[in-house]
């Protein structure tokens, strides 16, 4: 901007192309942070998940290497990857007694799953159908904002932590980085 004060470019479009290269960086970083967090807490899930999933019976068939009869048996091996994200929180939710919706962090965190999953699998666009009737805007595409990022990444610590707590547990990540 301070350039353009100066008189550097000569019109709106040589402005514009300008400030392309930054503000498309911010967005490719934001992203980023987003896809990294949004990886961060479902392994955390995950693993926050496998003890009730262990004992379950709701998921049939060898969970752990032991259970199965021969390793060419191996594809029979059921992975707690496997369960989808709504019977995670679920399981979660009941083996151990909490809501995540309760836990700091969580609703933002979710906004932000569902942002990158927009991202991934809708070209960004906002799933109307998630919406109330005022709220519905046809197109409307979520943007990675670098504000955003910033405060995900704070409160990613935040919720990570009161979800151990909560579950009386400390993650593998955790524990790699306390020894």
């Amino acid at each position: 901007m301070r350039r353009n004060e100066d008189g550097e470019f000569e019109d709106l479009a040589s402005l514009e192309s300008a400030l392309d290269y930054p503000v498309m960086r911010q967005e490719i970083t934001s992203r980023a942070v987003y896809y990294e967090v949004n990886a961060l807490i479902e392994s955390e899930l995950y693993e926050v998940a496998r003890h009730p999933w262990l004992e379950s019976d709701m998921y049939p068939g060898p969970k752990t290497l032991p259970e199965l009869q021969g390793l060419d048996d191996i594809r029979s091996l059921r992975m707690i990857q496997d369960v989808r994200f709504g019977q995670l929180v679920k399981l979660i939710e009941e083996g151990h007694g909490i809501r995540l919706n309760d836990l700091e962090g969580w609703e933002v965190l979710s906004q932000i799953r569902e942002a990158v999953n927009a991202f991934k699998h809708r070209q960004g666009l906002v799933d109307f159908r998630r919406k109330g009737p005022a709220e519905i805007r046809i197109g409307e595409r979520h943007r990675a904002e670098v504000e955003k990022a910033y405060e995900i990444l704070d409160l990613t610590y935040t919720f990570i932590k009161a979800l151990w707590g909560a579950t009386d547990q400390e993650s593998v990540t955790q524990k790699h980085v306390s020894d």
